[in-house]
């Protein structure tokens, strides 16, 4: 699924183990905060030109350029924005905006497909936001090269804040104790990315559907549970490696996982599972629509307007996920159970504050719950595995349909 460039052999990850020494090097010896900015952006841009677009046979200048171009763009936006002294509402949403429309115009085509894109994108518009609500931007145009194109997280996230980004330049984090956890996150993470997600992922519909193995529902729920085993230790490795990697560097990266075999309900899984995406759609979605259903609705039916802006969040997962029908059918039972269980704590709150605070804290139901919504994800998860119309309706069907 996720298969960044230090994970695939071991030549690649000499070839991770050496640009991480090297900025290493340069975080650890270079003196002064513009100096080192330099070198490090410098760095950034070179190794993931090298790492991700780089190829003796295929330079792949265009697509990178197009890359430096839009970040180029987007800077002088920013720039101006908060040189305005009004702050324009204008510049803030075009700020916000452009990186958007680019996403968008690279997903309606396929003539030319450039990898990181979505995640280069979104970094773009989540910095927009950060902006606007400090009303400062302390990069220069190299450091924010340095940014958007930091080779741990370009290819799949996470989607880091540019705070943590210039925090992490003004203070210089390099430490044994950092070394020593990004070391660590490092060998975990490769080995959920390289074994562990392997092994469970030879119970999942890749390898007995495509033989022809006749299976009744158990079997369609081992399946969907070992596809979503497969799904956590495979994104969460790569994001383990990721965040060692920063970590070395002195770079502080947002986390993305916060134990989500651990969630007790579908609301509660959204609250662990791929944290800097669900986050920036909350600010960038759920949160502006709220507000414009609130003052439509003069503030009544607050509920209602919850809803719909929970539905517009999760129908812009699937959207950004792609346009199989997979995506939309596992999207939509997450935005159903949600719902559900979003109207059902706020009933059962309102009507008797103490006993949901006891129900809440039960270790009986908090374990039956988690068994539950493991269930609920393994049945979901097996459509994203069988992704297409087509194979769906032929899945369901051999089973004895609904």
């Amino acid at each position: 699924m996720y298969n960044p460039i230090y994970t695939a052999s071991l030549d690649d990850a000499q070839i991770i183990l050496a640009g991480t020494v090297v900025g290493f090097l340069l975080a650890l010896l270079l003196p002064g905060r513009r100096v080192r900015g330099f070198a490090l952006a410098t760095f950034f841009v070179g190794a993931t030109y090298y790492a991700f677009f780089y190829t003796p046979e295929d330079w792949a200048v265009g697509p990178f350029s197009i890359l430096i171009g839009a970040s180029i763009a987007h800077w002088a936006l920013l720039t101006l924005y908060v040189r305005t002294s009004q702050y324009s509402d204008s510049l803030f949403w075009s700020s916000f905006l452009m990186p958007i429309a680019l996403l968008v115009a690279f997903k309606a085509q396929s003539t030319l497909v450039i990898i990181g894109v979505s995640y280069f994108t979104f970094r773009m518009a989540l910095s927009a936001f950060e902006i606007r609500n400090c009303k400062e931007f302390h990069l220069n145009l190299l450091e924010y090269l340095g940014f958007l194109l930091f080779p741990a997280t370009f290819l799949a996230g996470p989607i880091n804040p540019i705070s943590n980004h210039r925090a992490s330049l003004d203070t210089r984090a390099i430490s044994l104790e950092n070394i020593g956890v990004g070391i660590s996150r490092i060998i975990i993470g490769y080995i959920k990315y390289r074994f562990l997600a392997n092994m469970v992922n030879q119970l999942s519909f890749t390898v007995h559907w495509d033989t022809g193995y006749v299976m009744n529902w158990g079997d369609f729920l081992a399946s969907g549970g070992a596809y979503y085993l497969y799904v956590y230790l495979n994104f969460s490795g790569y994001t383990d490696i990721a965040i060692g990697v920063a970590g070395i560097l002195g770079f502080r990266v947002k986390e993305n996982f916060d134990s989500p075999l651990l969630a007790r309900n579908a609301k509660d899984f959204w609250r662990r599972w791929h944290l800097s995406l669900t986050d920036f759609l909350k600010d960038a979605v759920f949160t502006p629509v709220s507000l414009v259903l609130a003052r439509a609705f003069h503030g009544k039916f607050i509920t209602l307007a919850a809803i719909i802006a929970i539905f517009c969040l999760f129908a812009s997962l699937a959207l950004w996920h792609g346009m199989e029908a997979g995506f939309f059918i596992f999207y939509g039972m997450q935005f159903v159970a949600f719902t559900v269980i979003e109207i059902s704590e706020q009933t059962f709150r309102r009507h008797n504050r103490s006993a949901f605070k006891d129900y809440m804290s039960n270790p009986v139901v908090i374990w039956f719950s988690r068994v539950t919504t493991f269930v609920f994800l393994a049945f979901t998860c097996a459509f994203l595995e069988l992704k297409t119309w087509g194979r769906i309706t032929e899945v369901v069907s051999s089973l004895g349909g609904f």
